[in-house]
């Protein structure tokens, strides 16, 4: 790692020495993993190792294989060519925006102009309606306003498969109930150490 920070040092982080390039490393990785260990409920750093406790999500194969080896990467997503546009999306909102006050965000608690929730308080308050009145009109309303929603988590791009249904089977080509029900009889009556 020693090595990669040298090289990159280099490239992006001129204004500081070797030296604080170390440090910021180690301060960012200490308080990243404090934070996901705790959350965990990890207290030893050695029930830590080895784990493999991370997927990674959003990020293409490619940059999970150069920059994160060894990490699990289910789906594919965002690479080094996308990260530098909506990073410059990002520089050109900031700084060609005449705005002087930063809009507040809203990733983790829903916010009027922030991103789409999934639990908004609309919709929220019509199921706690629907529940309290156990009324089936204003369920409706609410599963009518969750499916409406853009897709939001990544179980929401999942979908059940139709299934074909097989031909119906002619009546005359059913077995007689008597016929089953003799079949049925005489497998309950086989003794137990056979079955």
């Amino acid at each position: 790692m020693i090595a990669y920070i040298r090289d990159m040092k280099k490239k992006l982080f001129g204004q500081f020495s070797f030296d604080e390039c170390v440090q910021r490393y180690i301060n960012s990785v200490n308080a990243g993993l404090l934070k996901i260990m705790s959350k965990m409920g990890i207290s030893v750093l050695s029930s830590y190792r080895g784990g493999c406790n991370f997927e990674t999500v959003g990020l293409s194969r490619t940059i999970v294989n150069d920059y994160f080896p060894g990490v699990t990467s289910k789906i594919s997503g965002i690479g080094l060519v996308g990260i530098e546009k909506k990073i410059r999306e990002i520089h050109k909102e900031a700084f060609e925006s005449t705005e002087t006050v930063l809009p507040i965000g809203g990733i983790y608690r829903y916010r009027k102009n922030g991103e789409t929730h999934q639990y908004q308080g609309k919709l929220i308050h019509l199921l706690q309606s629907a529940v309290g009145s156990n009324s089936y009109d204003a369920y409706k309303k609410y599963a009518e306003g969750i499916y409406n929603l853009p897709p939001i988590n990544l179980r929401d791009l999942i979908d059940f498969r139709k299934k074909k249904l097989n031909p119906s089977i002619n009546i005359s080509e059913v077995e007689p109930i008597e016929k089953n029900i003799k079949k049925i009889w005489q497998w309950e009556h086989v003794p137990w150490c056979l079955i």
